[in-house]
């Protein structure tokens, strides 16, 4: 069974690994980083798709952006307004 740890998304450090490749910090928060060792199975690697899967879909049913990016609307083109 594949060990399944949380790190933290907002840390500066796993943000300027994203920033480094050109990528925004919207795209930090809603990444996955997954690495894998040399004693990484294959069972392990399918086990992890399966969780992720999973969680994704139960993530999208509770999300009003998805909808809208399944009507096509460009998220990164919303003004969105400050609290």
């Amino acid at each position: 069974m594949p060990e399944l740890r949380s790190l933290a998304a907002n840390s500066p450090t796993r943000r300027s690994h994203w920033r480094a490749l050109g990528l925004s910090d919207e795209v930090a928060h809603s990444s996955l980083r997954i690495t894998f060792g040399r004693f990484t199975t294959e069972q392990d690697i399918d086990t992890a798709i399966a969780v992720i899967k999973t969680h994704v879909a139960k993530l999208r049913e509770l999300s009003p952006l998805w909808d809208m990016h399944k009507d096509g609307i460009d998220i990164s083109a919303i003004q969105w307004a400050a609290h």
